[in-house]
């Protein structure tokens, strides 16, 4: 059995048709393998053992699939198909060489080398077209964190790991299951409180912050009360002064505990700073999704997207600084 994508590539979901060319990743639940179909194309499978799972978490793996296969965006992982072999769910997606955000920024730590603004104002608007796309598409993902973006070979972010992610009858609906990873965490989500697109927002601050200091805001929290009361009772942690006082209230905006002042994806996409560094970028205009124009912004400094081999990263991409 073959699918088509939306390019028009042709992908197998029969276990035969692929080769694993090496693993990835490897967890309590299953692995990740980079694989090779027939015609020679590289594509992500990851494998997950159904009989281990519980029934939530088998309604997470549905969800996923569910959600993936919907959410066409030249900034989210690309969903190809999903089969079972044998006791295994295998779900395939696009193959992105830069490895995850969360390997890039420990590997800037390593060599304590920061990132620069014109970076992080790049990644920052194709985070928040993403998001943008989600928002509109009814559905939250819930768990937007550095681990769950993946860079690709031109350097662009992709959103990926949709297990968690919700999908919402309107963009106004809440939920008020407690998900996610703790140190992202919305004031309204770590306080048991309802919760809709503003948490997806919050976290998105949290990883500017981490973009600019290679450190959450709250990340000093010893246990989840203790985080509890650093998020309640502390302030938000401003950039360091090498970054613009317009990208730090940007920041600012992503963080205000107060619902009604959190800016929404669409409003932060508007915002003079945004809007300047996407004109700024002629050749490479931000992807267009309404008008499906799929160019991406490049621009700016070359990073070196080395194999971070003592990080594990599987990236294959070398570009010199």
């Amino acid at each position: 059995m073959e699918v088509k994508t939306a390019s028009g590539t042709t992908i197998p979901l029969l276990a035969e048709e692929y080769t694993e060319v090496r693993p990835l990743g490897r967890g309590s639940y299953g692995s990740t393998s980079l694989m090779r179909t027939r015609d020679g194309s590289l594509v992500v499978r990851k494998r997950i053992d159904l009989s281990v799972l519980t029934d939530l978490e088998k309604r997470l793996c549905l969800n996923e699939i569910q959600i993936a296969s919907k959410m066409y965006h030249p900034h989210i992982v690309t969903y190809l198909g999903s089969y079972v072999d044998r006791n295994y769910l295998c779900i395939i997606t696009e193959y992105c060489r830069g490895g995850d955000l969360h390997q890039y920024i420990a590997h800037r730590r390593r060599i304590n080398k920061p990132i620069k603004e014109q970076r992080i104002l790049i990644w920052l608007t194709q985070i928040l077209s993403a998001l943008d796309f989600l928002h509109s598409n009814h559905t939250l993902h819930r768990d937007l964190k550095s681990l769950n973006i993946l860079i690709d070979s031109d350097k662009n972010i992709k959103l990926c790991d949709f297990g968690v992610s919700k999908s919402l009858t309107n963009t106004g609906d809440n939920t008020n299951t407690i998900i996610g990873t703790p140190y992202y965490f919305s004031p309204e989500l770590i306080n048991g409180n309802k919760y809709s697109w503003p948490s997806d927002i919050w976290a998105l601050g949290c990883l500017i912050h981490e973009l600019a200091t290679f450190r959450t805001p709250f990340d000093g929290a010893n246990g989840i009360q203790h985080l509890c009361k650093l998020i309640n009772y502390h302030p938000v942690p401003d950039l360091p002064d090498t970054y613009s006082r317009e990208l730090n209230m940007l920041y600012k905006s992503m963080m205000f505990h107060d619902l009604r002042f959190r800016l929404t994806a669409a409003e932060l996409l508007s915002t003079d700073l945004i809007q300047r560094m996407i004109k700024s970028s002629e050749n490479n205009p931000i992807a267009d999704v309404q008008e499906g124009v799929y160019s991406t912004l490049l621009g700016a400094d070359a990073h070196d997207l080395e194999c971070y081999s003592n990080a594990g990263c599987e990236n294959e991409t070398n570009v010199a600084n």
